[in-house]
């Protein structure tokens, strides 16, 4: 909430404005005055902007607190793009929509002709000492977010100009521009109800539109920046572009190297793991491990089942599972999707549940039990390992998506694959198509693989991604341009992402992320399936990769 005074004073506060760029309904980019506030913790869109954006609104309830605690409810945010003139920077913000953010800033106009800008300033609101309206405010972590090096101090010290995405934003005290009001931005969100909290649990994660562009006309670009020019007419002259046919031949050189290196490592280094021999229970991060025996145990801290069994019980009883790595996602989300099922009725969260609802929770309860006596190797790496692979497997259900890793390492005497780490998502509450649900999750294995790359500290020889939906290894084949948009966004940053990954079909039975889609029981998670992955990964894996690619390229020809 923004709070204005209208007492004269002799110092003035430049505020820091600058104009940004918003996507309208049909992808137009929008000028917007706004203002970036580092004392706000939410970002605000005037109606009448919103309006015009003609954005969709979404439902929302919250309260947001300014100066003296007054607040003002908010009933509806967009999601809008916003970005700079040149497109350098881009980024989703959640803007909520409220009636008015603050009176004209400045409140006077005022001369500035005596400043002397530095010629290579850009300003990022060109206009900021005319009075005009603010169309929206960006909070605080944007403001951090948009900073760059590049700063000055004009006017004596008394003006700061400090670069941003946006170009230089202006502040500072000064005595020569005396608007006769104060301005104070400190905006906190007051409280956001616990439904919106769980909604997280189903909603679909947003991604930023992309402008499709096909290689062709990409390579075309390239071409034409390379080779234009003016002749002596001074007109412009360019190649003409023309197709190669070059074989690609991949990259197993690169491959070949590494192993060659990693295998000169191994021979000439004997490192010794020293393992403590004492069986006393160390408990981490959710887990408890078992050094003699070098496994992992979860031991649950969970209380007997309360006589009454209302929505708060069992959001309360299920926020107590702790499952860091993802090694019980086949039982983690079945507690999703008996919130979502919960949810769905619309029940008071202290009234009591229906019977089938609380037997179902009764009986998952009993299953967690179980867990106690499930033990997982810590080690998921060989010791002398000559070749490390990084697997991954994709699946949906109506009811939930997922994706799980593993590590397949081998020595000169054996073979061992084991499970890295998974993650789940319950399906969306607006009904999606398998194949778009395939779909995400495929995005979420790309982006699984993707982190995972980044923080292990392994260097993979090949990174092998399964799905068992032949329609997504068909879509992943293709431009996203051709594409309608839900797809198109998802496959670029599955492109993006896996660019140099590869990518395989397997069958449902033999796919362990189908038990994470699903949900499963205590006994189908001692399966070999779930800890070791589908058996063929161990037994001529490279030979049935190159025959199932012989086969689908038989397919295309026919």
């Amino acid at each position: 909430m923004s709070v204005s005074a209208s007492q004269k004073h002799k110092n003035d506060i430049i505020l820091s404005t600058c104009i940004i760029y918003v996507e309208n309904s049909v992808g137009e980019k929008v000028p917007l005055r706004v203002l970036a506030d580092s004392g706000s913790q939410v970002s605000l869109l005037r109606s009448s902007t919103a309006d015009f954006l003609n954005l969709r609104k979404l439902k929302t309830d919250m309260s947001v607190s300014g100066l003296g605690g007054s607040n003002v409810n908010i009933k509806s945010k967009i999601k809008g793009v916003i970005s700079n003139g040149s497109g350098s920077y881009k980024r989703v913000v959640d803007f909520h929509v409220v009636p008015k953010i603050t009176n004209m800033i400045p409140v006077n106009s005022f001369d500035i002709s005596h400043i002397v800008f530095p010629s290579n300033v850009h300003l990022a609101d060109p206009a900021f000492n005319i009075s005009n309206s603010i169309d929206a405010l960006l909070s605080a972590d944007i403001f951090f977010d948009i900073l760059k090096d590049g700063k000055y101090k004009l006017d004596n010290g008394n003006l700061i100009l400090q670069n941003t995405e946006f170009g230089y934003i202006i502040s500072g005290n000064t005595s020569r521009f005396s608007s006769g009001s104060l301005h104070c931005g400190l905006i906190t969100k007051d409280f956001e109800t616990l439904n919106d909290t769980l909604k997280s649990f189903w909603e679909i994660e947003e991604i930023v539109p992309t402008k499709f562009v096909s290689d062709e006309l990409k390579k075309c670009d390239e071409h034409f920046l390379k080779t234009m020019a003016r002749d002596t007419n001074e007109r412009f002259c360019v190649e003409m572009p023309m197709k190669d046919n070059d074989i690609e031949l991949g990259q197993s050189k690169s491959t070949a190297v590494r192993r060659l290196e990693l295998l000169k490592d191994v021979l000439t280094e004997n490192k010794e793991f020293l393992f403590n021999e004492n069986d006393e229970l160390v408990k981490t991060l959710g887990l408890s491990w078992r050094p003699r025996e070098d496994t992992f145990m979860y031991q649950m801290n969970l209380q007997e089942v309360p006589v009454t069994i209302t929505k708060r019980t069992v959001l309360s009883f299920i926020s107590k599972l702790y499952d860091p790595l993802g090694l019980l996602q086949p039982i983690i989300i079945k507690a999703k999707m008996m919130i979502e099922k919960i949810w769905l009725l619309k029940i008071d969260w202290d009234q009591n549940l229906p019977r089938q609802e609380i037997e179902n929770f009764q009986r998952y309860v009993a299953e967690l039990h179980q867990l106690k006596d499930l033990k997982i190797p810590r080690c998921i790496l060989l010791k002398d390992s000559v070749a490390v692979q990084l697997i991954g497997f994709a699946d949906a259900s109506a009811q939930a998506y997922g994706a799980c890793l593993y590590v397949k390492s081998e020595n000169a005497n054996e073979t061992q694959i084991r499970l890295l780490c998974s993650k789940t998502r319950v399906a969306p509450l607006k009904t999606l198509s398998i194949p778009r649900l395939e779909l995400l999750a495929a995005t979420l294995l790309s982006k699984l693989t993707s982190k995972i790359i980044k923080i292990i500290d392994l260097e993979f020889d090949e990174v092998n991604l399964f799905s068992d939906s032949k329609v997504v290894m068909d879509w992943i084949q293709m431009q996203p341009h051709l594409l309608k948009v839900f797809v198109a966004n998802r496959l670029s940053l599955i492109q993006e992402l896996t660019e140099t990954f590869s990518r395989h079909h397997v069958k449902t039975k033999e796919n362990p992320a189908d038990l994470i889609s699903r949900g499963a029981t205590k006994l189908q998670l001692q399966d070999e399936l779930w800890w070791t992955g589908p058996s063929f990964l161990g037994q001529n894996f490279e030979l049935r990769l190159c025959r199932f690619a012989e086969r689908r390229q038989l397919f295309r020809r026919t």
